[in-house]
């Protein structure tokens, strides 16, 4: 639904692709796959994908059970997952309200900081953004960060990758006294399931072929590679 919305032409994609499993129907002469019929299939997506993706999946499944087929983006699934397991969503966290807490995490910080980084500098304060979203995307711990300054030589890269997780730690702590970080969406669907609050026993993953996952996807994939029958 979401790329009709979109479609700047007003093409009717959704009757495209309903036309398209009906004639599949007909060459085919009612072919079945082996899905599962008590199942729900899910498609996952990147963010922007294309009709390429339908359809093979068109040539995977019979029409009947393409039209089952729900699609997702990794964050649209986290997001339905997570309202799934009864979790209550706070606001979410904006970009100005990301800079105006980092800019508070840099005030609480001043005097656990061997290195400095000057309030309100606009150029800093996205480098730090930067730095943090790399980091969740990447699912970067603190015991990873203490792993890698144990092997530091340099003492000056030791003492800013330290101020940096303070940086992170004190902003986090911000941040979850009042809002939802999207940039935790995933990692929080992933820890959803491994903590068995949702059951998805009865569910068929496709996987979009793309590359270039983050890491917080991998975990996501791996988590349903590890419980595929």
């Amino acid at each position: 639904g979401e790329c009709q919305r979109a479609c700047p032409v007003g093409i009717p994609i959704l009757a495209l692709r309903q036309q398209i499993a009906r004639t599949v129907g007909q060459l085919f002469d009612g072919y079945k796959s082996g899905s599962d019929p008590e199942a729900t299939p899910i498609l996952l997506v990147p963010e922007q994908f294309s009709l390429e993706t339908e359809k093979l999946l068109l040539a995977r499944l019979a029409p009947a059970d393409v039209m089952r087929v729900k699609v997702y983006s990794f964050t649209r699934y986290s997001e339905m997952l997570l309202r799934e397991s009864g979790r209550i969503p706070e606001t979410p966290l904006n970009e100005g309200t990301r800079l105006l807490l980092l800019n508070q995490a840099l005030k609480e910080t001043e005097g656990q900081r061997t290195l400095p980084f000057r309030e309100g500098d606009a150029g800093q304060l996205k480098l730090l953004l930067d730095v943090m979203k790399e980091w969740k995307q990447n699912a970067v711990s603190s015991d990873k960060i203490q792993e890698i300054r144990s092997k530091l030589k340099n003492p000056l890269l030791s003492d800013k990758l330290q101020d940096l997780e303070v940086i992170r730690d004190t902003f986090d702590n911000l941040v979850s006294a009042r809002f939802d970080d999207p940039q935790d969406l995933l990692s929080q669907a992933y820890d959803t399931l491994r903590e068995g609050k949702v059951d998805y026993s009865k569910t068929e993953l496709f996987l979009d072929g793309f590359m270039g996952f983050t890491v917080q996807e991998e975990q996501l994939i791996s988590y349903w590679i590890e419980k595929a029958d």
